[in-house]
C-alpha cells in the first residue's frame, strides 16, 4: 500500500467508528457473532474458472457492506474480518501445498494509484501468509476497462477481453497450481480472462478463490 493509501486508511478508520456493521455493537467493525454467521466456505465448479473456493455469500448484507466499505471507502480495518474468513476457508479446502503460487487479479496502475491499494492484492497476501505460499504479481492489467458493475454478462466479457498479460518471469510453470484471488465473483468474466492468459503462458492448473460470490438469476 502506498503512502496515500495509508493516510486514507488512518483518516477513515479514525472517522468511521468501530460499531459492528451487522448488529451495531461497539468494539469491532464485524463482531465475533456476526463473523461466525457470515462464513459459508463452499467449493463450486464454474464453467469460467473451474474450481472456485468461496468464503461467503455476497447476498449476505454484512458481507456486501463489508466489501463495499473496504473497497470504496478504504475502511481497511475490515482486514481482520476478511482474515478470519480466509483462515476458515483454507481449513475447508484440500490442496497439495507444494508447487503453489498465489496471484491476485490486478488493477490498472492508474486505478490502483487513485485508490491507494488493490483489495484483491491484500486478500492474496492473506492467503499466501496463511497457506505458506509465495505471492507473485505476474499478472498485469495492460489497459483500463470500464466498471463491470452495470454490464451484462456478454458486455463484461467484451469489456475485459485482452485486458491482462503475464509479465516475463523465471517462475516454474509446469505442475504449478495458481490460486487466483479476487474479492467478488459475479459472472466469472474477469477470472476467466485471467485464467486463459495464465494457461496460455504455460500454467497448467488455475483455481479461483474469492471472499464472496454473488447469486445470479
Amino acid at each position: 500500500m502506498g503512502f496515500g493509501g495509508k493516510i486514507k486508511e488512518w483518516l477513515l478508520d479514525l472517522i468511521y467508528p468501530n460499531y459492528c456493521i451487522g448488529c451495531g455493537n461497539l468494539g469491532q467493525l464485524v463482531c465475533d457473532d456476526c463473523s461466525i454467521g457470515s462464513f459459508e466456505g463452499r467449493i463450486f465448479v464454474e464453467p469460467e474458472i473451474g474450481t472456485l473456493w468461496v468464503a461467503a455469500d455476497y447476498n449476505n448484507p454484512i458481507i456486501k457492506q463489508a466489501i463495499g466499505l473496504f473497497k470504496y471507502r478504504y475502511i481497511t480495518g475490515l482486514k481482520l474480518f476478511f482474515e478470519s474468513l480466509v483462515a476458515k476457508l483454507l481449513q475447508t479446502v484440500k490442496l497439495d501445498t507444494t508447487n503453489v503460487i498465489v496471484v491476485s487479479v490486478p488493477l490498472h496502475f492508474r486505478k490502483k494509484l487513485k485508490r491507494g491499494f488493490n483489495q484483491s492484492e491484500l486478500i492474496a497476501e492473506l492467503v499466501g501468509r496463511m497457506g505458506g505460499w509465495p505471492v507473485d504479481d505476474i499478472l498485469i492489467r495492460r489497459r483500463q476497462t470500464v466498471s463491470q458493475t452495470a454490464l451484462s454478462r456478454k458486455d463484461r466479457q467484451d469489456n475485459i477481453r485482452g485486458a491482462f498479460m503475464v509479465r516475463d518471469s523465471n517462475l516454474p510453470r509446469h505442475d504449478v497450481t495458481v490460486i487466483l484471488v479476487d474479492d467478488v465473483y459475479t459472472t466469472g468474466a474477469t477470472m476467466n480472462e485471467c485464467k486463459l492468459v495464465l494457461e496460455k503462458a504455460g500454467f497448467q492448473r488455475v483455481v479461483g478463490l474469492v471472499l464472496a460470490k454473488k447469486r445470479t438469476s
